[in-house]
C-alpha cells in the first residue's frame, strides 16, 4: 500500500464575491466546443474507483509514491484556487510594471503540469480603471500573457465576477485568452485538450447568484463525456469564508455537497470546487474525488490570514483513472504573489490541518464549524 499518493480509502477515514452575483450569461462561439473534438471520437470507460491507500496522506504535502504507476501512463493535472488579478491586486501590479511577478514563485509547479487548469474570477481587458476598492472587478489584458508563460492550459471563467463588465467585456476576456493559446471552459463552453494522447475536457458551472438547473449539468457532462476520456467538472458555490462547504441562502443557495455527487452521477471523474476563498476538505463519492475548495490563489483579501491562503492541487492519472493527489500550501505574499510554504511544518501544515479536519467532518467524524470566530479572522 502506497503512502502519500492518494491517500483516500475514504472508507476509513471518510465510510467576496458574493455582492456581484450573476446568472449564467451567453457563451460566444458556435457551440462552445473547442476545435479538438471529433465526432468520430469514442471515448473510454469511465474512470476506475480510487485504489485503496493511506487517508492521512493526502494532507501531509508529500510529494506521493508513484514507483507503483505506470510511467508512459501517468498525466498531471494542476488546479489552482482563485485568481483575481484585480483591485489592489491589479494596482500593485501596474505599480511594479511587471506583469508575470505574480506567478513568478508558482511557475515551476504551474509548468510542472501536463494540464494546468486555473479558476480566473475577474474580466481581463486593455483598458481597466486603476482602482483598489469596490466589487466591480477588472483585471489588464496584460495578464493572459502572464498566465501563458507560467504554463497555464485552461482558464475557467463561470464564476460571479467574470461578467462584471458585461457581455461584452465577457467576450472580450474569451478572445484574448484564446489569442494567447489557452482554453476557456465555463457556462456553455467546454475545453477538449488532448494531454499525452488522452483527452480531458473541462467544464465550468456558476452557481454564485444562480441556482443548479440539474438538466443543464446532465447535458453539459453528457457533451463532455462523449469527447472525452476524462472529464473534470469544476463549480462556483458555497458560503464565503467557510472550511466546510455550505450552501449561501440568497446567495448560493445549493447545497455543494449534493451538486458534487451529481455531477459525479452524471458521469464527472473529478469534481473541483472554487469560491469560498478558504480551502475546504475533500471526500471520495462512488470512487471520485470531489475537492470542494482550493482557498485564494490570488487576492487580495488581506483583512484575515486564511483569505491569504489556498492549496494548489495536482492530481496525477494513470490512463483514465485518478492515482495519486498532493496538495501544495501557498501564502500570498504583499497582495501579489503566492509562494509555497513548507508542508510540514508553521502555516503550511496548518493550512493542510484545515483541509483534513474538514474532510473529517464531511466525514461526520466531527461538527462541522460554522462563521468561525468572525470575520477578522475566516477560514476557521
Amino acid at each position: 500500500m502506497r503512502t502519500g499518493a492518494i491517500l483516500l480509502s475514504f472508507a476509513g477515514l471518510l465510510s467576496a464575491c458574493s455582492s456581484t452575483a450573476v446568472g449564467n450569461p451567453s457563451t460566444p462561439g458556435s457551440n462552445g466546443v473547442t476545435a479538438q473534438a471529433s465526432p468520430t471520437f469514442t471515448p473510454a470507460v469511465t474512470a476506475t474507483p480510487l485504489p485503496d491507500v493511506q487517508p492521512l496522506g493526502i494532507y501531509s504535502g508529500a510529494a506521493p509514491d508513484l514507483s507503483g504507476l505506470d510511467p508512459t501512463q501517468l498525466r498531471l493535472m494542476v488546479v489552482t484556487g482563485d485568481l483575481i488579478p484585480a483591485r489592489e491586486t491589479g494596482h500593485l501590479i501596474r505599480v511594479r510594471g511587471d506583469w508575470t511577478y505574480p506567478l513568478a514563485a508558482t511557475k515551476d509547479i504551474l509548468q510542472s503540469g501536463d494540464v494546468t487548469f486555473v479558476n480566473l474570477e475577474s474580466p481581463l481587458l486593455p483598458s481597466c480603471p486603476d482602482v483598489v476598492t469596490g466589487f466591480t472587478f477588472c483585471a489588464d489584458a496584460r495578464f493572459a500573457a502572464a498566465m501563458q508563460g507560467a504554463g497555464v492550459d485552461v482558464v475557467n471563467v463561470a464564476n460571479n465576477h467574470s461578467t462584471n463588465e458585461g457581455q461584452s467585456g465577457l467576450d472580450q476576456t474569451v478572445s484574448v485568452v484564446q489569442s494567447h493559446g489557452m482554453q476557456v471552459s465555463g457556462f456553455s463552453r467546454i475545453a477538449v485538450v488532448d494531454v499525452k494522447g488522452l483527452r480531458f475536457a473541462f467544464v465550468g458551472m456558476n452557481l454564485v447568484g444562480s441556482k443548479l438547473d440539474p438538466a443543464q449539468l446532465q447535458s453539459l457532462v453528457s457533451r463532455a463525456r462523449s469527447q472525452a476520456d476524462v472529464v473534470v467538472v469544476q463549480f462556483h458555490w458555497g458560503r464565503e469564508y467557510e472550511t466546510y462547504p455550505f450552501s449561501a441562502a440568497g446567495i448560493a443557495p445549493d447545497d455543494p455537497k449534493v451538486v458534487g455527487r451529481l455531477a459525479v452521477d452524471d458521469g464527472a471523474d473529478i469534481v473541483i470546487g472554487n469560491h469560498p476563498h478558504c480551502v475546504q476538505g475533500s471526500e471520495v463519492y462512488k470512487g471520485h474525488l470531489i475537492t470542494y475548495a482550493h482557498g485564494n490563489f490570488i487576492f487580495d483579501q488581506n483583512w484575515s490570514t486564511g483569505t491569504q491562503e489556498g492549496v494548489i492541487g495536482k492530481y496525477w492519472f494513470e490512463g483514465t483513472h485518478l492515482a495519486a493527489v498532493q496538495y501544495v500550501p501557498v501564502r500570498i505574499n504583499a497582495d501579489v504573489q503566492p509562494r509555497p510554504l513548507d508542508p510540514t511544518t508553521g502555516e503550511g501544515a496548518q493550512i493542510l490541518g484545515r483541509m483534513l479536519r474538514s474532510t473529517q467532518e464531511l466525514a461526520g467524524m466531527g461538527k462541522p464549524i460554522l462563521d468561525g470566530p468572525g470575520i477578522d479572522d475566516a477560514c476557521p
